[in-house]
């Protein structure tokens, strides 16, 4: 065996990820609160004052890019892996946390899953203005 590197989970990475997980998911909840006519929330942000440069920034990384990051501490937090390398192999290996479940590892279970889908809708909402809509 040539390497072997393993991961324990961190639980205080699932705080992490919640507090990642936080403000996209108000940005999120305010948007759909717009779009069903309850007022004009995201107009309190602020941000027609910038240029459209750093304001697409802000906006990418307040919807992709911290939910992105919120699953991943979330993973950490609850999953543990092993990576081992051999002869011209190479070994993975994802531990699952094992029933019952703490109240934290079902905090973290839920971050990692609400976060990987609000990543993955804002991916998909992207990919469809790009190719449909003509709005990179």
């Amino acid at each position: 065996m040539l390497l072997a590197v393993r991961w324990r989970p961190l639980p205080g990475l699932v705080a992490v990820g919640l507090l990642l997980l936080a403000p996209a998911a108000l940005l999120w909840a305010a948007a759909v609160a717009e779009s069903l006519g309850f007022g004009r929330p995201l107009d309190r942000l602020g941000l027609d004052a910038l240029p459209l440069g750093p304001r697409r920034l802000i906006f990418l990384a307040l919807t992709l890019g911290l939910p992105a990051a919120a699953a991943l501490a979330s993973a950490l937090g609850v999953l543990g892996a092993e990576l081992r390398t051999a002869d011209y192999e190479l070994t993975a290996r994802l531990t699952l946390p094992r029933p019952p479940l703490s109240p934290g590892q079902l905090c973290g279970l839920l971050v990692l899953v609400a976060g990987l889908g609000l990543a993955l809708a804002m991916g998909g909402h992207l990919v469809a203005d790009c190719m449909l809509g003509h709005d990179c």
